[in-house]
């Protein structure tokens, strides 16, 4: 049976406190970076890598992830891509003008993770707009947007179903988990996030996203 979903623990210490309560709950289990392998990966239905993971280690682990995604596995991706790890991602793009109106968030398509998660909630910490996102990381063809941001609503939240087979889902800002000042949202978010990137995992990629 497979494992619900590694986090691939990427910082000193122990994993953030909601990652271990979803360990304790047994949905989820957490990876050190370095030791993620094959074997580590075989089992898993979904591996999310957090802002601060080392993106030369993972990139160097390309062959691995490309074979295990090809089985219909899930990777969701936090952060600044500046090394990519798969052929269809590219180098994160920072923002293209300046002030409010360059990190106005819009929201694009509704999707699973986000529901219940209203924009307002997602836009501004402690009434500071810009903890969610600045600049976005470059969409494939055929990846669907699911929150613009700035002027032109470049796509800093979407999912891409891969031809090779398996999914993305890349955020290109903090991690998800952490973006809402209430703490029950972040809860939400993150269940919402570990459900989906596990539910559809052996379906064909012709399922939606």
């Amino acid at each position: 049976m497979k494992q619900n979903c590694i986090f691939l623990h990427a910082t000193f210490g122990e994993p953030p406190l909601i990652w271990r309560r979803l360990a304790k709950e047994g949905r989820a289990i957490t990876v050190p970076q370095y030791e993620l392998s094959s074997e580590r990966l075989a089992p898993a239905a979904a591996l999310v890598v957090g802002m601060h993971a080392d993106q030369r280690f993972l990139a160097g682990c390309r062959t691995m992830l490309e074979a295990w995604l090809e089985r219909g596995r899930t990777l969701v991706i936090n952060g600044h891509i500046a090394h990519p790890m798969l052929p269809e991602l590219g180098r994160f793009v920072p923002p293209q003008g300046t002030g409010i109106a360059a990190l106005r968030l819009t929201r694009l398509r509704d999707h699973p993770v986000f529901e219940g998660v209203p924009v307002p909630a997602l836009q501004t910490r402690r009434g500071v707009m810009g903890f969610y996102g600045r600049g976005h990381n470059p969409m494939p063809a055929n990846g669907r947007a699911l929150h613009g941001i700035g002027p032109d609503a470049m796509p800093v939240d979407w999912v891409y179903e891969r031809p090779q087979g398996g999914r993305l889902f890349v955020h290109g800002g903090n991690d998800l988990w952490g973006s809402c000042e209430d703490r029950a949202l972040n809860d939400r978010l993150l269940a919402q996030l570990v459900t989906w990137a596990v539910g559809v995992d052996t379906q064909q990629q012709g399922a939606a996203a």
